[in-house]
């Protein structure tokens, strides 16, 4: 069963990827996110829906979701909010990355010279919910 689980979502994102680069078209990690993790157009994560700004947080992985990419701090909520000139929009945050984790990880949004979590060590980037998590010191 547990096997099932993964292969499903595996095969619908194959699939969609092979639509798209049969039409000549190379995907961008956020077009592969949004085939893989969203329902038309939602996305959805309790954890992540709770943080408020200046939680301190993991940042995870899109293609590994149990993976941390980095660490650093919720610095906006607001949908509205600009980041690299674009609005972050709904289902996002602005963080501030501080450490990094997995230094060679794609940026989701690339913008300006920024385009892995080393690259943005210090500055804001946007990140979608699902794949943040407050960090819990015990």
């Amino acid at each position: 069963m547990v096997g099932q689980v993964v292969i499903y979502p595996l095969l619908i994102l194959i699939l969609f990827l092979l639509k798209q680069t049969s039409m000549g078209q190379d995907l961008s990690r956020l077009e592969m996110f949004r085939a893989f993790f969203c329902k038309h157009g939602t996305t959805k994560n309790e954890e992540a829906a709770n943080a408020i700004v200046e939680d301190e947080v993991f940042l995870k992985s899109i293609l590994n979701p149990t993976e941390p990419v980095a660490r650093g701090w919720v610095k906006s909520l607001d949908p509205n909010e600009l980041v690299g000139g674009t609005e972050i929009g709904p289902k996002w945050c602005e963080v501030n990355v501080q450490v990094p984790i997995k230094i060679d990880e794609k940026m989701v949004r690339p913008y300006g010279l920024f385009s892995t979590i080393q690259d943005c060590i210090g500055a804001s980037i946007a990140w979608p919910y699902p794949f943040i998590s407050v960090v819990r010191e015990d």
